[in-house]
């Protein structure tokens, strides 16, 4: 695994996250 596309997918996830916690707030 190359460091680079783990840090491509570290930060998805953490886009990923960071919109639905968003979201969430948001509908709430």
């Amino acid at each position: 695994m190359d460091s680079n596309e783990v840090n491509k997918l570290l930060a998805g996830l953490l886009g990923t996250v960071f919109v639905v916690f968003s979201v969430g707030i948001v509908s709430d």
